[in-house]
């Protein structure tokens, strides 16, 4: 079944990116590099058909939800800003 294009809203967003996010965000942290916005942006629009994610750092809203989820099961875990950076770091 085909989904089709995916509006970027923190519904979708909720249901379709935070797994795609957290394999590449743990694939990353193996690799003690980060990534930026806008590649996860591409990424999602990519692989996980959304459509124009639109700025950049819309990307901001699931990677909070998915730190809130950490954060419930991992108090002490680290911030995934070290992670995940803007274009400009």
């Amino acid at each position: 079944m085909t989904l089709g294009l995916l509006s970027p809203t923190d519904k979708n967003f909720e249901k379709y990116a935070l797994e795609p996010m957290t394999r590449w965000l743990i694939q990353v942290a193996k690799n003690g590099t980060d990534i930026k916005y806008g590649e996860i942006k591409r990424r999602l629009e990519s692989r996980s058909h959304f459509k124009n994610i639109f700025p950049p750092t819309r990307i901001g809203w699931p990677a909070g939800k998915l730190m809130e989820n950490i954060r419930e099961k991992f108090p002490d875990a680290p911030l995934l800003n070290v992670l995940l950076v803007r274009q400009d770091r």
